[in-house]
């Protein structure tokens, strides 16, 4: 959901590197609520 809202974020998210995304969907997985994951998402987009 959280990168439904952040299309940006899921470009970026995209184009990592498989070990960026694994990396990244481990940490998804401790997120305990709705505005951690929006803020983890965030932190995509504001990648360049």
């Amino acid at each position: 959901m959280a990168f439904a809202e952040n299309l940006h974020a899921m470009e970026q998210f995209s184009s990592m590197e498989e070990a960026e995304q694994r990396e990244f969907i481990r940490r998804s997985r401790q997120v305990e609520s709705k505005q951690e994951m929006r803020a983890l998402v965030a932190g995509l987009d504001r990648m360049v």
